[in-house]
């Protein structure tokens, strides 16, 4: 394959940082957490999500913060959106993008959302009509793409099912997700990367845009990125 010239970071800190604090964070420092990254120059953001509040309470102010966000310039203003009452809430909103996701491991979607991977499939098609009706584009996210810690390596015609699917969804881009802490990364990150890469564009969707994402917790995302574009 060719080496891709360049890299376009999203940053996430705003939505998958805060989440999990287990004291909120006033609105008003969210709001002025994402402007500083539109001032620092981050092209794209995932500001937060339109989950239910019961199941976020950090992000129940997603609607707010949104609203006190600086759109003046071109940075891409993305939220992730577990199901159809949340691509309600995203497009009254008016937000650029949105982004779905599931796991390719049976098991961690159904610990993480307590659905199949087929359920959470279908769910995705009332999410691109809502989308559709209102010309906002929809990313999907394959997490545990690169391994999965109850489950182990993922195989290649998974993900690529589940990108397929995606694509005929009309998503604009697809997402393979390393996250998790497995471990794998550090021993086998570059090839697993390059082979994913590789086979899932040549074979499955290779007219659909796709990209990567890398946790840096273990301190490994500047080095996925490399084994990723190698």
């Amino acid at each position: 394959m060719t080496r891709p010239t360049k890299v376009e970071l999203t940053e996430v800190g705003p939505r998958d940082g805060l989440q999990a604090e287990p004291k909120f964070v006033e609105t008003e420092i969210k709001i002025q957490l994402v402007n500083d990254l539109i001032t620092a120059g981050v092209p794209r953001i995932e500001f937060s999500s339109f989950v239910s509040p019961r199941a976020v309470p950090q992000l129940a102010d997603v609607a707010e913060v949104f609203e006190g966000i600086d759109k003046s310039g071109s940075t891409v203003l993305a939220a992730l959106v577990p199901n159809a009452k949340g691509a309600v809430r995203a497009v009254d909103a008016g937000i650029d993008e949105i982004i779905v996701f599931l796991s390719a491991s049976e098991s961690h979607n159904k610990k993480n959302v307590n659905r199949s991977v087929e359920e959470s499939l279908v769910g995705f098609e009332e999410v691109a009509r809502i989308a559709a009706k209102s010309n906002i584009p929809v990313q999907g996210v394959i997490a545990t793409a690169f391994g999965c810690p109850f489950e182990g390596d993922i195989p290649i015609e998974q993900l690529g099912r589940i990108a397929q699917r995606y694509s005929k969804l009309g998503f604009k881009g697809i997402g393979l997700g390393e996250r998790y802490r497995t471990g794998r990364y550090h021993r086998h990150g570059h090839a697993t990367n390059r082979k994913a890469r590789g086979q899932v564009s040549s074979r499955y969707v290779a007219r659909t845009p796709y990209w990567a994402s890398f946790s840096q917790h273990p301190r490994s995302g500047i080095s996925q990125c490399d084994g990723w574009t190698g």
